[in-house]
Parts: C-alpha cells; sequence; structure tokens
C-alpha cells in the first residue's frame, strides 16, 4: 500500500482541468464511452459547476483521486432544499486502499457544510463503504417491468415525436414543473439547467420521446436510455389525464 502522507487534499484549479479528466480516463466505462468524454460533460455543460466543487488529491504533483460535488435543490414536503450530489468519485489503481478515497469523502462533508448544503447524496452499490463514512442507506424498490409488442396497444388519438429542444422544450419544461411541484426529491430546474442537461444527462443512445394529444398539445414525455443491455427509463413525465404516458 503505498504511504498518502505526503498528499494533499484541495480543490481542483481551473488550468487542472484536462488533469483530471486524464486520470477519470482511467475509469473503464461500458456503453462505448471513454471517461475523459463522459465526465467532461459535466464540467463544460453543468451550469451549476465550479472548480471548487472539484475535490483532489495530489501526491508528487499528480492527481491520483477525486470527488466532485453536484449542487441541486430538491423538493422536499412543498419546500427546497439545498444538498449536494457525490459523484465523479475515482482513485487511481496504484492508490486503492490507501484510504484517499475517505479523506476526499470527508473533506468534500466538509466543504458542503460550509456552503450550506443540509444533504449529501449518492447512487453507489459499495454500501459498506460509504456507511463507514457517515451515509445511510435509503432502501428503495426498483421493480422491473417488461412489456412486448404483443402487449402494446396502438392509439390513433396520440402520436409519438422525437423531442426537439427548439420546439418543444418550453412546453415540456412547464410540464415538467407541474408534474414535479408535489414529489419529493425532485430538482428544481431552470433554463439554463435544463439545457445544460440535455447534453450530460444520459448516455449516446439516449432517446427522448413526446407524446401529444389530437390537439398537437405535449402531455407527457419520456427519457430512455441503454444500460448495459437493458433499456432503462430514465426520466418521464405527464399530465393529469391518467392515460396520457400509456401511449408512450
Amino acid at each position: 500500500i503505498p504511504a498518502m502522507s505526503s498528499a494533499s487534499i484541495r480543490t481542483l484549479r481551473r488550468d487542472e482541468r484536462e488533469d483530471v479528466l486524464a486520470l477519470l480516463d482511467e475509469w473503464q466505462l461500458s456503453d462505448g464511452w471513454r471517461g475523459r468524454d463522459y465526465f467532461r460533460r459535466y464540467i463544460e455543460l453543468d451550469p451549476t459547476y465550479a472548480d471548487e466543487n472539484f475535490m483532489i488529491a495530489e501526491r508528487d504533483g499528480q492527481l491520483v483521486a477525486c470527488v466532485q460535488i453536484f449542487p441541486r435543490l430538491l423538493r422536499v414536503r412543498g419546500a427546497t432544499l439545498p444538498v449536494g450530489g457525490i459523484g465523479s468519485v475515482f482513485t487511481s489503481e496504484k492508490e486503492r486502499g490507501s484510504g484517499v478515497a475517505s479523506r476526499l469523502l470527508d473533506a468534500s462533508v466538509a466543504a458542503m457544510r460550509e456552503r450550506g448544503l443540509e444533504v449529501s447524496l449518492l447512487f453507489a452499490s459499495r454500501h459498506a463503504f460509504y456507511g463507514r463514512l457517515g451515509w445511510t442507506l435509503w432502501p428503495r424498490q426498483r421493480p422491473l417491468w417488461i412489456r412486448t409488442d404483443a402487449n402494446a396497444a396502438p392509439d390513433a388519438a396520440r402520436r409519438i415525436d422525437a423531442f426537439d429542444a427548439t420546439r418543444d422544450l418550453d412546453e415540456v419544461m412547464a410540464l415538467h414543473e407541474r408534474y414535479s411541484a408535489s414529489r419529493d426529491g425532485t430538482v428544481v430546474r431552470d433554463r439554463a439547467f435544463w439545457l445544460g442537461q440535455l447534453g450530460f444527462a444520459g448516455n449516446p443512445t439516449e432517446e427522448f420521446q413526446v407524446a401529444r394529444d389530437a390537439s398537437g398539445r405535449i402531455e407527457a414525455y419520456m427519457r430512455s436510455s441503454l444500460f448495459e443491455g437493458f433499456c432503462a427509463i430514465l426520466e418521464l413525465g405527464r399530465s393529469d389525464a391518467p392515460t396520457a404516458i400509456e401511449a408512450l
């Protein structure tokens, strides 16, 4: 195990963005992404990005680990709560087992407290690791729904179109706001965030579809992508009409 006594923990400098992307390029990703391309989107397209939200570990002049903070506003019981998402957690292979990731995550939590982010959240499979560092597992059911062509019921009253930002963004934004307003855990999005997220969310195979009623009004939308061979629904929104999303 390499000694980490000389490793320094600090925030990223602007002139180190390519260096941290080179570090993240070591991440072996599926679905056709290179690490540097996948994570570049969060630097260049997320309007909430700031270099001070990238915590890095440096040893002997090299970046060896990183953690990124994603500031968000979440709806919780009718109010909005400032939270810090955790992502881009990566340690170079030669440094794993040294404790540097734990140090980075502790530093990230301290930084979030200083910035008034009241809750930290993340999606991860290493439950024991994050549990030791103070995160609490929030169990939730994730049922798998399967549909074949034989189950599909055509609906002549509705039309499915590919999303076009120039044409559809305002209407989808309004639909998302209405659909999400009463749902805890949804992210508050302004136009800048929507425009950025269209570039940094999903994978190269993402499909964004809208369902229109007979008058042409958008009454539902759905975003999906292939993840490790499965088609996953990333996000959906619908109007109050109970059958609006069924056409998707």
